[in-house]
This record gives C-alpha cells, structure tokens and sequence, in this order.
C-alpha cells in the first residue's frame, strides 16, 4: 500500500492492518522486538550527572563502572554465585576470594587486549580437559584452533 511506501526503511518496524470497511483507515503495532534490534546497534549514551566533575572524569567513571558490571556478569554467567555465609570469617574468605578472581579476570583482560573478548576467552578455555588415567599418568586432548590461539596470547602453551 501506498502507507508502507510513505514509511520506506521505517516500515520495517510496524505492523499494518488496512480496514476495507466504512471509514476507511488503518491499524498498526510497533515491532517491538525489531525496534529494540535496531535501537542497540545505535550506540549512543547520553550521561547526566549532579556532581561538578568535568565531563572526562565523569566518563572515565562511567567504564570503570562498566567493566564492574560486566564482570559480575561474566561471573554469574559462570556459576560465581553468591554463597549464603553467616560468619564473619566465611564473609571475611568470601570477599578475598572474589576480590582474587576479579584481580585474575583483570589480568586475563590485560592480557588478552581486545584481541578476544573475555568471555570468548573464557569460555574456550572452559572447554580445555585433562584425561587421567588408572595409572596415574595425564594427557591432554588434542586442543581446537581457537584453544591454541588463546593460550598462546596468555602464553600458557
């Protein structure tokens, strides 16, 4: 219709319904799902802030808040969760074990300098066995290209 040709590129985010009966007019929805596709590719974030900080510190504090979160991400993703403790001691031993795992996910980051992404990384690595057998003795199965290539930027092979 003549509608879907005013909407050219847009069109693609509504959904249609021409009614033929008296008063002619016409229906649409939003595809919420396709606008929502479109919308995180855009790249754009607007920050506002109450504080008198200049607008680089106020960015810088902005991704260091981001790297924070998509840590905490990363490690829900992979089974970090929270254990329920009640002593001190346990709260005491749970925090310098995350504050650890946080100081060696920061390394792997360094290390793997926007070459692979984190959790790439990760997740190949998670893949990695190890075969003992009734002996004793250990081998390792034979590693994929991608293995290979992300031990050898940590430079672990």
């Amino acid at each position: 219709m003549e509608l879907e040709g005013i909407c050219g590129d847009y069109r693609q985010y509504f959904n249609f319904e021409f009614k033929f009966s008296p008063g002619l007019g016409f229906e649409y929805k939003l595809k919420h799902k396709a606008i929502q596709r479109r919308t995180n590719r855009l790249g754009k974030t607007m920050l506002f802030t109450s504080t008198e900080l200049n607008s680089g510190n106020v960015l810088e504090l902005y991704w260091e808040k981001d790297v924070i979160d998509k840590t905490f991400r990363l490690m829900k993703n992979h089974d970090l969760s929270p254990l329920n403790t009640t002593l001190e001691s346990s709260n005491t031993g749970r925090v310098l074990l995350v504050y650890l795992g946080y100081l060696l996910l920061s390394l792997l980051r360094i290390k793997l300098n926007k070459d692979i992404s984190l959790e790439k990384a990760l997740t190949r690595l998670s893949e990695v066995r190890e075969v003992v057998y009734k002996d004793g003795s250990r081998t390792r199965p034979e590693l994929t290209k991608e293995q290979k290539a992300t031990l050898e930027k940590l430079k672990m092979l």
